[in-house]
């Protein structure tokens, strides 16, 4: 018979990225009895709201953290929770404290950006009932303390839905899905347009970049340089993947430090090549599902040479790709399943 433990779990932003869409997948898949603490008025507090099923929802005001932590301090000493988890890292402090006062209590931290492994944020150690959980192997080598890892899950759809494919006359279709910023790998990008345009081959590409631009780049010359030309599209942020992928041959990610990338596995759900760099989550990724050919080497001084050599591959054998890609989603269905994500949880829960 399986073990129900009471969880209270903490969202600390209240925003609706991706680690908030795992959080509320997790939920259904629990087998524990789980109270949400939440930003109240945030946008994961909504959707909590709109549809709430077997777990209790607790907001709270972000201006008043303090009071909220001195709650569930109260809320341990008189045993409701058994157990606590919190699903990013931007409360570690007043984790570690309370874990400090309750050592017979498991506390999880969940890690999924790369501002959390940063040591100052842990300090020199941690206590023992406190586990982080990174979302990689490559993250959790990056950890300056103890961590175990766990990949974080994806709803993989019953069957791909784009079509990549190249029409005469037409350039490859690119996509770069994610902000528009230096972290991101805006600028290795603006050097591949560069070496493209140099060596004859920019019209084979039509690129298309979707996300916010950063305040830091607005201004950027060769931003505004580079948009001004006819094969490239700033196209903002969209919420709709399927408005994004079904408009697309390829996905192009230009940053060798990605925890794990779920833009990899959006691109594996549309059935789309994907073109990087055999660094970080994305190379964990492309070498564990056979797909290390469409990743370049990370060495920073031909870096643009190997993005462009990828890209040139995709385009002269779409085909091949998209049937690698088809047989690296099946495995992939397998590996990032909610089932096994939430047993993992539950585990370390327990």
């Amino acid at each position: 018979m399986s073990h129900r433990t009471k969880v209270l779990i903490v969202s600390p932003s209240g925003n609706l990225y991706g680690s908030e869409r795992v959080l509320y997948d997790y939920l259904a898949h629990t087998r524990h009895d789980v109270n949400v603490a939440v930003p109240s008025g945030s946008s994961f507090h909504a959707l909590l709201k709109v549809n709430q099923g077997r777990y209790g929802i607790l907001p709270f005001d972000l201006r008043f953290l303090k009071w909220f932590y001195a709650k569930v301090f109260w809320d341990l000493l008189i045993r409701k929770y058994s157990s606590v988890y919190l699903n990013e890292g931007g409360h570690v402090r007043y984790m570690k404290l309370l874990a400090q006062i309750f050592p017979n209590i498991p506390f999880i931290i969940h890690i999924r950006i790369m501002n959390d492994v940063d040591k100052r944020r842990w300090g020199r150690s941690i206590p023992d009932n406190m586990r982080p959980v990174t979302i990689s192997a490559f993250m959790q080598r990056m950890m300056p303390v103890n961590s175990v890892w766990a990949y974080d899950p994806y709803p993989f759809e019953d069957r791909t839905w784009a079509n990549p494919i190249i029409r005469d006359g037409q350039p490859l279709r690119v996509g770069l899905v994610g902000r528009v910023t230096g972290p991101k790998g805006i600028g290795t990008f603006f050097r591949l347009l560069e070496h493209l345009s140099l060596i004859g081959d920019i019209d084979r590409y039509d690129f298309s970049l979707f996300g916010d631009v950063s305040d830091d780049m607005k201004d950027s010359p060769e931003l505004i340089r580079f948009s001004r030309m006819s094969n490239v599209h700033f196209m903002g942020f969209k919420a709709d993947k399927r408005a994004i992928y079904s408009e697309l041959d390829c996905i192009l990610h230009c940053t060798p430090a990605e925890p794990l990338g779920r833009i990899y596995l959006e691109s594996l759900d549309a059935g789309i090549p994907f073109v990087g760099i055999l660094a970080g989550g994305i190379g964990e990724m492309g070498e564990m599902l056979g797909l290390s050919d469409l990743l370049t080497v990370n060495d920073e001084d031909n870096l643009t040479e190997g993005l462009a050599d990828k890209l040139n591959s995709v385009a002269s054998d779409l085909v091949r790709y998209t049937g690698m890609i088809a047989i690296a989603r099946e495995k992939a269905k397998m590996i990032f399943d909610n089932f096994k994500y939430a047993a993992t949880i539950d585990g370390l829960l327990s």
